[in-house]
């Protein structure tokens, strides 16, 4: 197996897609995804450079694609200057040509260059609102793009107005992000306050919390402070 996860992780970096990949090692979509996931649970891939190709690309698409080929380090100001546009709707442009894991490392990346911080600026107002309602990203996920806690995003965007979704919109918290909801309830110790930030219901995060063994004790009220402390 780690002869073809080598193999795959080398045809990603000559800039074939994961279809051509398969179609290479006449493997389906699926089952490149699987090698390539496995490369990134070895070591030997970063999640990097795995860019989406469309069949049909806009003439500014093209454009914004040449120029961060040529000049990766471009910022979203930068590109936007150079096309003519704004930033936003430059890093509408980068996050189509970019994976998704390539995306948050570079706006990751972008943003600490410029502030020196991991906070969330007033011009990203309507970066966050697009991430939270178009997108549907959680505050959790939108807060690894701009390296902060879930908490930072919800406070974000209480002060600029953002309208919540829907409590609930998560059915539960999975493997993926068990461990960022772990160490979140470790700061806060409330159940409420976790389910908010993870946007699951009161009772799956009482649940998650139960299964991994960080309620013990009794809930105190309904804002699901625990008595006592929490193992852990």
């Amino acid at each position: 197996m780690s002869e073809k996860v080598e193999r795959a992780v080398a045809l990603l970096k000559q800039g074939l897609t994961v279809k051509e990949i398969g179609e290479r090692e006449g493997i389906t979509r699926q089952a490149t995804h699987f090698r390539l996931k496995r490369a990134r649970e070895l070591g030997i891939w970063d999640g990097t450079g795995l860019a989406v190709r469309a069949k049909y690309e806009s003439e500014p698409r093209k454009l914004a694609r040449s120029l961060l080929e040529r000049s990766p380090d471009l910022t979203a100001e930068e590109l936007g200057d150079l096309m003519g546009i704004t930033s936003s709707a430059a890093l509408v442009h980068i996050k189509a040509i970019l994976s998704p894991e390539a995306f948050k490392a570079y706006v990751r990346a972008s943003y600490e260059d410029r502030t020196g911080t991991r906070k969330i600026h007033p011009e990203n107002l309507e970066e966050v609102r697009r991430f939270y309602w178009d997108d549907e990203l959680s505050v959790h996920s939108i807060g690894e793009v701009f390296g902060c806690s879930g908490k930072t995003v919800l406070s974000f965007m209480k002060k600029h107005g953002i309208p919540r979704r829907q409590a609930g919109k998560e059915s539960a918290i999975g493997p993926d992000r068990a461990e960022a909801a772990k160490q979140s309830f470790l700061k806060t110790r409330s159940v409420r306050a976790l389910s908010e930030e993870f946007e699951v219901s009161y009772y799956s995060a009482r649940s998650f919390l139960q299964r991994i063994g960080l309620l013990a004790g009794k809930l105190n009220g309904p804002f699901g402070k625990l008595q006592g402390k929490a193992p852990g």
